[in-house]
């Protein structure tokens, strides 16, 4: 019984296994998470060394260093959900593919 009811939690519509939403979209929000960190950290970092200053033109230039953290935050966030969703795609398609093996 009970293992009959964790069997249809795998399942979509029809006899296919499928990777449950809450845990594709989970792996989706981890990849962003993780992207958002590393590339937060990494800008962060970079501004903290103060070894070379980020320039702008024209009348950018005094504010550049003040876009540096929030537009590699957006850049980290989209490839990070961009590798979680391929990740969660490619474990949906390992797990259909081995159900269908058997």
């Amino acid at each position: 019984m009970q293992n009959e009811s964790s069997e249809r939690e795998w399942l979509a519509t029809g006899d296919r296994p499928r990777l449950p939403a809450t845990v594709f979209y989970g792996v989706l929000l981890a990849g962003v998470l993780l992207g958002f960190l590393a590339c937060g950290g990494a800008a962060w970092a970079y501004l903290e060394a103060g070894e070379r200053e980020p320039t702008g033109r024209r009348i950018w230039g005094d504010v550049a260093k003040e876009f540096v953290v929030p537009i590699a935050l957006m850049i980290g966030s989209t490839f990070g959900g961009l590798s979680g969703f391929a990740f969660a795609v490619l474990w949906d398609r390992r797990i259909s593919k081995r159900s269908s093996e058997m």
